[in-house]
């Protein structure tokens, strides 16, 4: 009996020196979480039909998602602060820059309003969530068509006549607005 317990202590011993060495389960990769996003803007000022780039960025240089405001699946956007989309500018272009955790992003005018001033904010959506950068403004003053006789615009971009309203006279009382027709 006693061989019995020896063989069997000797087994005992195999195994628990069996089970210890057996490594340890490696610990579980966790996604990145996106915690914040910060335009590097206050203000953008467009021209009519214009586009302006400007950079912003993540809290997590290692957050993947999907910046291709083309695809279905975009998880980036732009917002109004009082809600929805913007009928005057959208987001149409975003790229990843050299720095870790640093977008370009595109904004255009979309001619809709001859001038406007709107507060904006970035999205991200992080899995049914979205992470919204800080406020900024983007706008777009009227500028009249000018008195030189040649027909050019001030800037000397367009002829003067191009202007969606330039037939039109504007007036901006901060009440609602009003549009005179001068043609007829």
């Amino acid at each position: 009996m006693k061989g019995t317990s020896r063989i069997s202590a000797l087994a005992a011993a195999i195994i628990m020196a069996a089970a210890c060495a057996q490594e340890e389960p490696a610990p579980q990769k966790t996604e990145p979480v996106l915690k914040s996003v910060k335009a590097d803007v206050t203000t953008i000022e467009l021209k009519e039909g214009e586009s302006v780039d400007f950079t912003f960025s993540v809290n997590q240089a290692d957050f993947v998602f999907n910046y291709n405001v083309f695809s279905g699946d975009c998880q980036i956007g732009l917002i109004l602060t009082t809600g929805g989309e913007s009928s005057n500018v959208k987001l149409t272009g975003v790229s990843r820059e050299t720095r870790p955790g640093q977008y370009k992003a595109t904004v255009t005018d979309l001619e809709a309003n001859p001038e406007y001033d709107e507060g904006c904010q970035l999205f991200i959506s992080n899995g049914g969530a979205r992470v919204l950068s800080p406020m900024f403004k983007i706008f777009k003053k009227y500028v009249p068509p000018s008195d030189d006789p040649s027909g050019d615009d001030p800037s000397g971009d367009k002829p003067q006549d191009s202007h969606p309203n330039a037939d039109k006279a504007v007036i901006r009382t901060g009440l609602p607005e009003i549009t005179i027709n001068t043609q007829g």
